[in-house]
């Protein structure tokens, strides 16, 4: 949809990222499928199958063929990748 160039209303913003836990409400314990991960993350599945694949970065937990992720697991990955700066 293009911005009206007349309108006196504001252009629609695009939301900021939240920088707060987007499941708040989920158990530590919570399994996550790549899908769900992948979207807790902002990333692509894909990504997450190869760091699998190569065993980096986020632990995962085999059931039978398939691949889950901890919500613990993903949270910390989140606050270790935090970078914390200083107001001008």
């Amino acid at each position: 949809m293009k911005p009206n160039v007349n309108s006196t209303e504001p252009a629609e913003e695009t939301p900021p990222l939240e920088a707060a836990d987007p499941l708040p409400d989920l158990s530590d314990d919570t399994l996550l499928t790549r899908t769900e991960a992948a979207l807790y993350l902002r990333i692509q599945p894909q990504t997450l199958a190869v760091w699998a694949c190569h065993r980096k970065f986020i632990a995962f937990v085999k059931v039978g063929r398939l691949v889950r992720y901890p919500l613990k697991e993903l949270r910390a990955y989140r606050k270790a990748r935090t970078v914390n700066v200083s107001p001008l």
